[in-house]
């Protein structure tokens, strides 16, 4: 007993040990008191570091070099123009923006003073080589629009698409109350209406300009003459509603007017379609062989004689000697579910992808339209879209600032140009299961998954340059990803889904639209800090609804956004 009562005595004389715990929750409004990484002192920083320079696509670009410290973007930007253009002085000078890779799958815009200062704020390792990656600048700039210059008026349901013709002269409209309207970009006055069946649910302009394509909910594909102002045919494409339109590259065609276009739909189905196009001489009737064309040549000249104002749309009517005489359907190619979008890349590829989550790669060369190529997999739901790099200098096709004429031949120069500085075609895809894949090498071999959305991605658009892309999402976020698929930033602004996105030709801006009824712009362009904020450059207020459809002009002159409240808005700067 003795010995029992002394142990117990011993043990509350003790002095109780300190113990340490650790919250492992999460408390709202705590401070993180976790250590910060101090920063590097600069004369604690060597006189040089080795530097790896790569292309847009990622690829070294001549070998490791080891530079100062003290280098700056404009000592990076004459570097490179001397590597790719050599010492020859006529070549004007090209502008780029630089991306430093800090390991993984993260890259950071090198924007700082010099290289030193990048160094000490990011932690950078002096003993590891740094690559520099480099992404060509526009040579002129686009001013960002901010304020609403006309209201277009017509339509009596929502407008579903609103988009630009390759040379920036037309817009174009189509909606839920049947109709596609074609505007003039330059009065913002209407110029003709067609009529469809049912909903317009997906259009798209030809390269070439010469053709408009329209399709409905219940199948039926109809071409339009924006020049002529009429309907050239109609087809009955398919047995489900028509997901998607995309016209052939204008440099893959064998004359100057575009010669394919491939539609999906909910039939399951991917159709091939090649357009029927006859030249006409409007002052030689003699060259006008078919009778149906004599029947509308006579009615145009019947209407001459009614009035003016029937003669002056007889004479709009006379601009344009291609006239689409029929389509007809080449090959039809199958999912397994349907299908919601389809894009013909400037290598000749046809990519569709829908419900079934697969992509399928089909050869979209005229030897061998149609031949399954590759099928895609890795998304866990459905595809909502795709984007490649080269959509832009597809969709413009040979038009530009110096040239206003359809040819194969600028089509292709412009192509090739594009090439140069983006020698790989990059697929990216966007899905219900909130993320992205970035599809590269031949035939797509390499792949990338991106996640940080929080919601289903619904919009996919790469920058004219190709350097980069944007997805747009129902989380309310817009992402912006460089195109090797190293996350940028986010841009947050928005407070409903953000439906569409569209860029700006130089690159350095970007505009949205959402079911918060408004438009924002966001300068995405290289830059010092202030201009590379997460938050909207401009807020483009004035839609009494959801903004579904936007675009802006390839000359760079205007914004237009359609809306539910079933007006068109143009914007300025």
């Amino acid at each position: 007993n003795t010995t029992t009562a002394t142990t117990t005595t011993t043990t509350e004389a003790a002095v109780p040990t300190k113990r340490t715990y650790t919250w492992g929750g999460s408390l709202v409004g705590a401070t993180n008191n976790a250590p910060k990484k101090a920063k590097i002192p600069r004369e604690n920083l060597p006189t040089s570091i080795i530097i790896q320079l790569t292309n847009p696509s990622g690829d070294n670009v001549a070998e490791a070099m080891d530079v100062s410290i003290d280098l700056t973007t404009d000592n990076l930007t004459d570097l490179v123009n001397q590597l790719i253009s050599g010492d020859d002085e006529d070549n004007k000078k090209q502008m780029y923006n630089f991306y430093a890779n800090l390991g993984g799958n993260k890259e950071v815009e090198f924007d700082h003073a010099d290289l030193a200062e990048f160094i000490m704020e990011h932690h950078v390792s002096t003993e590891d080589i740094l690559k520099i990656r480099y992404s060509p600048q526009s040579v002129f700039q686009v001013r960002s629009v901010s304020r609403c210059t006309d209201t277009l008026p017509g339509h009596t349901e929502a407008i579903l698409h609103v988009s630009y013709s390759p040379n920036g002269k037309y817009l174009a409209s189509g909606g839920g109350d049947t109709t596609v309207r074609f505007w003039d970009s330059y009065t913002n006055m209407p110029r003709y209406t067609g009529k469809h069946k049912n909903h317009v649910l997906c259009t798209a302009w030809s390269p070439c300009g010469h053709v408009f394509m329209s399709a409905d909910l219940v199948g039926d594909i109809k071409a339009w003459s924006p020049h002529n102002l009429r309907e050239c045919c109609s087809v009955r494409g398919h047995k489900g509603h028509v997901s998607s339109l995309a016209f052939e590259p204008l440099h893959l065609s064998t004359s100057d007017v575009t010669e394919h276009f491939v539609s999906s739909s909910k039939d399951c189905l991917v159709n091939v379609w090649k357009i029927a196009h006859a030249v006409m001489n409007h002052n030689d009737k003699n060259n006008i062989n078919n009778e149906e064309e004599k029947e509308e040549t006579a009615a145009a000249t019947a209407t001459t004689i009614k009035g003016k104002k029937d003669k002056a749309a007889t004479k709009i009517s006379k601009k344009d000697k291609i006239k689409v005489t029929k389509i007809h359907k080449v090959i039809s190619l199958a999912h397994t579910a349907p299908v919601e979008v389809v894009k013909w890349s400037g290598e000749g590829l046809i990519y569709s992808a829908g419900r079934d989550r697969v992509i399928k790669i089909w050869s979209g060369q005229h030897n061998e339209m149609g031949k399954l190529l590759r099928t895609l997999s890795g998304h866990g739901h459905r595809i909502n879209c795709l984007a490649l790099n080269c959509d832009y200098v597809t969709r413009t096709g040979p038009f530009s600032f110096t040239n206003n004429v359809a040819s194969r031949a600028k089509a292709m120069e412009h192509y090739q140009k594009f090439k140069e500085s983006n020698p790989n075609e990059i697929l990216v895809s966007g899905s219900d299961d909130f993320s992205l894949f970035v599809w590269s090498g031949h035939l797509c071999k390499e792949k990338k998954r991106l996640s940080g959305h929080q919601l289903l991605i619904n919009a996919i658009s790469f920058s004219p340059c190709g350097s980069y892309f944007a997805s747009a999402s129902f989380d309310k976020k817009i992402k912006i990803w460089s195109a090797s698929g190293a996350f940028l930033r986010t841009l947050t602004g928005h407070v409903g889904a953000v439906y569409c996105v569209s860029w700006s030709c130089d690159s350095r801006f970007l505009v949205s639209a959402s079911k918060d009824s408004t438009a924002k712009v966001w300068n995405v362009s290289a830059g010092s800090k202030k201009d590379k904020k997460s938050s909207a450059l401009e807020t483009l207020p004035g839609h009494a609804d959801e903004v579904y459809a936007l675009d802006w002009s390839p000359n760079g002159n205007s914004v237009a956004t359609g809306s539910k409240d079933r007006t068109i808005k143009i914007w300025k700067h």
